[in-house]
């Protein structure tokens, strides 16, 4: 598990932009009104990306254990057995490494670069960096 130097678990921040473009060809040479009180909505309108107007949406995913954990890490051996899977999955998530989310905020585009599928880079970082993206969770 990861944890922050003062030995808290570590919480993961995902951001992402929505599809964010401009509608119109000449936004660039325009840019300086973006802020201008006459032209803000129209800029914003057609010039979304050019404004730096695009919606981010951001989750956060915290990793924890919901039981203390020491007593985690005394059944850690049975975080893969099938009859307690799912309890454990529940209450010892961190422990048993079940928590799921990208902790790179650019895994979507690694992935498209064949990130999750590169064995040059060990699976557990590539699991630690982008998890959800690439389907292991």
């Amino acid at each position: 598990m990861i944890r922050t130097p003062d030995n808290r678990p570590k919480m993961f921040s995902i951001h992402y932009h929505r599809q964010c473009f401009d509608t119109a060809d000449d936004c660039p040479p325009r840019a300086e009104l973006c802020d201008h009180f006459d032209h803000v909505d129209l800029m914003t309108q057609e010039c979304r990306r050019t404004c730096n107007r695009c919606e981010t949406v951001s989750d956060q995913i915290e990793c924890v254990d919901k039981v203390p954990t020491a007593e985690c890490q005394k059944k850690k051996d049975k975080c893969d057995l099938s009859s307690m899977y799912d309890t454990m999955s529940q209450l010892c998530a961190a422990t048993c490494k079940r928590c799921c989310g990208d902790s790179n905020e650019r895994c979507k585009l690694m992935a498209e670069l064949g990130y999750c599928s590169n064995h040059m880079i060990p699976f557990e970082q590539r699991k630690e960096n982008c998890a959800k993206t690439c389907g292991w969770c």
